[in-house]
């Protein structure tokens, strides 16, 4: 985002009044949320970097990441997340992390199954054996326990 239009970008930072602020920010219903969807790669320069973007560090109150359950746990031995941690998860550990440094809400939205949880042995958009994705919102939860403030737990849930 390199130039926003006038009009467009007086709304647009009044409206991140509070993301500039290092006021403690309080969701409320009287105003305009605004935030990025952010995908971490696991490059920590590259994540540090992303974090101190204006559209980032300055006018977002909020950030999402996308949390592919085959990928944050992509071995059953990957639930492990003090021995057996992913990259994938370390990444989007981190850029959390960056978030929670720069006074900035983190949601994840969870989604897809590793195929090691899953009723067909298949990886994707497949439905998980029974208790299995209750066990993995958990280790999420517990892992992410006071820095992630919002879960999202399935993407496109409709879908069959």
């Amino acid at each position: 985002m390199n130039k926003l239009p006038h009009a467009l970008s007086f709304l647009f930072l009044g409206l991140c009044a509070n993301a500039t602020s290092k006021v403690p920010y309080a969701w409320t219903t009287d105003h305009i949320h605004v935030g990025v969807r952010w995908q971490p790669f696991g490059l920590e320069k590259c994540e540090v970097n992303d974090a101190n973007r204006p559209l980032i560090k300055e006018h977002s109150s909020y950030a999402q990441f996308w949390v592919s359950w085959n990928a944050a746990e992509p071995h059953e031995k990957s639930t492990d997340y003090r021995k057996h941690m992913s990259g994938y998860l370390k990444a989007i550990d981190h850029a959390v992390n960056l978030c929670m440094e720069r006074g900035i809400h983190a949601e994840l939205v969870m989604w897809h199954c590793p195929g090691w949880a899953s009723e067909s042995g298949k990886a994707g958009g497949w439905k998980p054996r029974a208790g299995e994705y209750p066990k993995f919102v958990t280790r999420m939860a517990k892992h992410f326990k006071g820095r992630v403030g919002a879960y999202q737990l399935y993407h496109e849930v409709n879908l069959q």
